[in-house]
């Protein structure tokens, strides 16, 4: 399915008799709903990403990529410093009286979708940021190609699309069927996208560990 747009999906829901009652925006929003719940469902490898982002000398706040989603880990490896995840108010309580204080960062945390770094930078620091990102926000021309879902497992958002425009047609017996084929290709999908390789088993490693034992 890694071929054609997604106006190949929209002839597919066209042959089951579905989307002619529907304004092509609403549709696509429809599309777009249920790319946004399958990808809300786990943290799938496929949204992983990486990028540099620049700590700017007197900013707290960082600016993000486009469709970031959640961090996986922010370092600065010239400093080297690896950054630790903090809730804003724990950053507040225990550093209050010295917020605006500047330096190497330590921390970061979250306000809203925004996120900030403490200690201030007191210089421009580039920093590696490994995160989850958003899926594509679709039109009916958008390549499938472009989509970061693995094209063997697209079909999945057609599957959810056809369980949706079945529950608006009041269809319960065909909503229960695709809804029922949709949730099992999500179970499928986390069998085989949640491991990329046999060698050895995951396991939890402490980033923190200093190599001191007692």
């Amino acid at each position: 399915m890694a071929s054609g747009t997604v106006q190949d999906w929209l002839d597919t829901l066209a042959d089951y008799g579905l989307g002619d009652d529907i304004t092509s925006d609403d549709l696509i929003g429809i599309v777009n709903s249920v790319i946004q719940d399958a990808n809300t469902r786990q943290a799938w490898s496929f949204l992983q990403a990486t990028t540099t982002v620049t700590l700017q000398a007197g900013q707290a706040q960082v600016t993000l990529p486009v469709r970031f989603n959640k961090a996986q880990g922010l370092v600065i490896d010239s400093a080297p410093a690896v950054l630790t995840p903090e809730r804003r108010e724990t950053i507040v309580k225990k550093f209050v009286g010295s917020l605006t204080q500047t330096g190497l960062p330590e921390f970061y945390y979250f306000i809203g979708q925004n996120l900030y770094v403490y200690p201030i930078p007191s210089q421009n620091y580039t920093a590696i940021l490994d995160y989850y990102q958003d899926e594509v926000v679709v039109t009916a021309a958008t390549p499938l190609s472009s989509l970061l879902i693995p094209s063997k497992h697209q079909d999945v958002y057609v599957l959810g699309t056809l369980a949706r425009l079945f529950a608006v047609e009041d269809d319960t017996e065909l909503f229960s069927l695709f809804s029922d084929r949709y949730e099992k290709k999500i179970v499928d999908m986390m069998e085989d996208v949640s491991m990329h390789q046999f060698d050895m088993p995951d396991r939890m490693v402490d980033v923190w560990d200093d190599g001191s034992w007692m």
